[in-house]
């Protein structure tokens, strides 16, 4: 970790514009130790081998992306509200339909995602239930949403 913090500070002072590329990578970098120490923590049933997107291929993934969903459109909400183009790419590349501010600007906030899908990990509420198999892929059920929605709303 201390390598990377290093990289970061390598990094000083430049423009973003000419660094964005390097900042994506080390990001990347840092968001797989991070997950890999989570995941190391998780109960056994819940471990996951790797971060897995659209589709899931677990629970704890399959919890994480619908509820980065959630706070992806809260975010592009109150940026939209706040008079903030949610299409201002900084960090993020510009995509078609896909309002790259948005995910600039939510990073900071994952981890309340993450927290309370970790806690529904760690108590065990989330079950086997919770989640709708499709092919060899995991989506959430509708009793799953509800569970996820209960517990980030109770959290926020």
């Amino acid at each position: 970790m201390q390598e990377k913090q290093s990289d970061y500070q390598a990094l000083k002072n430049q423009k973003v514009s000419d660094i964005s590329r390097q900042l994506a990578g080390l990001e990347g970098g840092v968001s797989y130790l991070y997950l890999r120490a989570l995941n190391s923590c998780l109960p056994k049933t819940y471990q996951f081998p790797k971060r897995s997107r659209r589709p899931a291929k677990d629970r704890f993934n399959a919890a994480l992306n619908y509820l980065y969903g959630v706070l992806y459109h809260q975010v592009e909400l109150v940026l939209i509200q706040a008079g903030i183009d949610p299409e201002l790419p900084i960090l993020h590349e510009d995509k078609v339909g896909k309002p790259a501010f948005v995910y600039d600007f939510i990073e900071p906030y994952r981890p309340w995602v993450d927290q309370v899908v970790f806690n529904l990990c760690i108590n065990k509420r989330l079950k086997s239930s919770h989640i709708q198999p499709m092919d060899k892929d995991m989506w959430m059920s509708a009793v799953g949403k509800e569970l996820l929605l209960e517990s980030y709303e109770g959290f926020m």
